[in-house]
């Protein structure tokens, strides 16, 4: 299939989720470009999934606003950490909490670092368990205190201690106060001299009471 832009735009819904894998597999990556998001939209899984990450990567990024759930299955862990950053952000928050957790971990620092405060609030707690914490460690404040107690409750003890002083200090009295025990106990001697009153008066008795005497003494 060899067709230009106007041609490509004028093909209905039904006519783009009937082009053959053999057929959408040798679109040029131009050709895919022309694709409209409403085009897009109707690409299924199985045609999704015959393409390159280099053709995954032309399509615009309008089209990758519409993207679903069920097409944001096919894409590979290459597929996620090769798109660009405007294409990431233009994923909406249902996209976000679709994310399996091979493909989180395949986001890179960089694509973190873009993502906004309202994308970083629709991942699941399954997915920011997934963080490692390279990943963790470029986040913003602003991003961390985007985050439900639910979902920083879910962070192991190591993600916790990996934060770096900078984030620790920046993180609200409502996390702070929502922190389990457990992570309390994991937060290293730096973090917690590092925070201010107001976080530290938020902390529950329970959590204080977790403290070490080392920990204790850092304060």
């Amino acid at each position: 299939m060899s067709l230009n832009s106007t041609q490509i735009q004028a093909l209905t819904t039904t006519q783009v989720g009937a082009i053959s894998t053999t057929q959408i597999a040798g679109f040029t990556t131009t050709e895919l470009g022309y694709l409209t998001s409403t085009q897009f939209g109707a690409l299924t899984t199985t045609q999704i999934g015959v393409l390159t990450t280099t053709q995954i990567k032309a399509f615009t990024t309008s089209a990758y606003g519409v993207l679903t759930a069920t097409q944001l299955s096919a894409f590979t862990t290459g597929d996620i950490a090769a798109l660009k950053n405007e294409q990431i952000n233009a994923m909406s928050t249902t996209a976000f909490n679709a994310f399996s957790t091979s493909q989180v971990g395949a986001l890179t620092t960089t694509q973190l670092t873009a993502l906004s405060t309202t994308q970083m609030k629709a991942f699941g707690t399954l997915q920011i368990g997934t963080l490692t914490t390279a990943q963790l460690a470029v986040l913003s404040t602003a991003q961390l205190n985007a985050l439900t107690t639910t979902e920083v409750q879910y962070m192991t003890t190591v993600q916790v201690a990996g934060f770096t002083v900078t984030q620790t200090k920046g993180l609200s009295t409502t996390i702070m106060a929502g922190l389990t025990t457990a992570q309390v106990g994991a937060l290293t001697t730096s973090q917690l001299a590092a925070l201010t009153t107001a976080q530290l008066n938020a902390l529950t008795t329970s959590e204080v009471s977790f403290l070490s005497t080392v920990q204790v003494a850092s304060l």
